[in-house]
């Protein structure tokens, strides 16, 4: 299905493996809402040891539960063993390089924020829509041209949060809740 718009998470990783707890929290705030999963998400997390890239589909993907356990347990499969659920693939680090530049908008880690700029901005057509943390920004800041929205945080997690959250206001989203696609309407 074409989801519109479409937000593609980037996010670094020295190595998800042996940073399972963080994995599990990007995952859930990546992908999980109030009893449903956000299908118009996409996450790419850039496994820095390895040279590899997670890719996470909200669409296809199964098995994503809330709780701490059944996350930690999902997290340990596919990072520490390579087990690739539905919706989760490994690519080789050219994706990311093939994803950032064709982005409308580009959500990104920074110490200053312009609100003015986030409503100018999110009041104009958006069809997919980058959401970058500071490493993976540092990394492939050549590949990003357009409209920049920048978010205060220190904390990966937070940041991935906020930016839902903004978009959720502004733009609406897609779930799947109980098993049916449903249109999440802007809050505002």
């Amino acid at each position: 299905m074409n989801f519109v718009p479409l937000r593609n998470i980037f996010i670094y990783s020295s190595n998800p493996c042996k940073e399972l707890d963080f994995m599990s929290k990007v995952l859930l705030y990546g992908f999980i809402t109030s009893h449903a999963i956000r299908v118009d998400t996409r996450l790419y997390i850039y496994d820095a040891e390895n040279s590899i890239v997670y890719f996470f589909d909200g669409h296809e993907l199964r098995h994503l539960y809330a709780q701490e356990k059944s996350l930690q347990g999902f997290s340990k499969k596919i990072f520490c063993e390579n087990k690739l659920y539905p919706g989760v693939r490994i690519y080789s680090l050219d994706i990311i390089k093939t994803i950032l530049p064709v982005q409308d908008l580009y959500v990104i880690m920074r110490k200053t924020v312009d609100e003015t700029r986030i409503h100018r901005t999110l009041n104009k057509i958006i069809t997919s829509i980058g959401i970058i943390d500071t490493e993976t920004l540092s990394l492939y800041h050549n590949y990003i041209s357009g409209d920049i929205i920048s978010l205060s945080t220190d904390s990966k997690v937070i940041f991935i949060n906020q930016a839902h959250y903004i978009l959720d206001n502004y733009v609406g989203g897609w779930i799947r809740r109980y098993g049916t696609i449903q249109r999440a309407e802007r809050l505002k």
